[in-house]
């Protein structure tokens, strides 16, 4: 009798590998299936921008790793009050690395959101050193203007974000996405690529950090067999990393 060939463990791996994956598209449509209609602002092109490129520039900044939404928000909505980040205040000769570190250091901030705790928000001295060299970039490669983005296609335009201090591909994605011009990019951030790793969507031996288009190249693999825009399927997993989509055991879901 002929002896069996041994199986390549990379085959196995892979095998195996496109079953979980199978597992975890099929999951997908079951919440996109359930969630989409929730959003379908997004779907549509409808949703507004709520503020000036400018600011949505700056919003994002404030983010990322770390740090909240909620926090996001409120640090945002409170220099604006104080008159901050707005390009006549850059221009004034003071030290804005200063008053955005001390500002943000000493305020005690509540959501926006309607969330009765106060907090403080993290990093202050990071952010504020990134705010003023963003500016600085923004004054010397765009000369504050934003609109040239929206000349480029998507992908072109976060190449060109991701040379400002402070922006990543996750921060810039989230930029573009906000002001409507982030077609077929994904905003990869922890909520994200765990739920997608837990899905088998992504290996876990890739991180954001190291490997984002390819983390992006997965994902939007995995939604083109939804079939789903990715720009509003991450928007329902990242709610349901959050804990927003409760699954009940009846498999139906519901959003907070």
């Amino acid at each position: 009798m002929k002896p069996l060939e041994s199986t390549d463990e990379k085959d196995v791996a892979c095998d195996y590998y496109d079953i979980a994956l199978i597992s975890g598209v099929n999951w997908l449509k079951s919440i996109w299936t359930a969630h989409n209609w929730r959003f379908d602002d997004r779907i549509n092109g409808k949703l507004p921008v709520a503020s000036g490129l400018l600011d949505e520039f700056f919003f994002c900044l404030l983010g990322g790793y770390g740090i909240t939404y909620e926090a996001n928000l409120a640090a945002f909505l409170h220099l604006k009050s104080l008159g901050y980040l707005q390009q006549s205040w850059f221009n004034q000769a003071i030290d804005h690395e200063a008053l955005i570190s001390t500002t943000l250091s000493h305020t005690q901030l509540y959501s926006p959101l309607g969330f009765a705790r106060s907090f403080r928000y993290r990093f202050p001295n990071v952010k504020a050193r990134f705010l003023v060299a963003a500016a600085n970039w923004l004054e010397q490669t765009l000369n504050w203007n934003l609109d040239q983005l929206k000349i480029c296609a998507p992908f072109q335009a976060r190449d060109a974000l991701i040379t400002c201090p402070g922006l990543g591909y996750k921060t810039a994605s989230w930029y573009l996405r906000n002001i409507g011009h982030g077609g077929n990019l994904a905003i990869v951030d922890v909520h994200i690529e765990r739920i997608a790793k837990e899905r088998a969507l992504v290996p876990y031996g890739l991180t954001a950090q190291n490997d984002y288009l390819e983390i992006e190249a997965r994902l939007l693999s995995a939604c083109r067999m939804v079939p789903a825009p990715i720009e509003v399927l991450d928007l329902v997993l990242w709610h349901y990393s959050r804990g927003d989509l409760v699954e009940h055991a009846t498999g139906q879901t519901r959003l907070f």
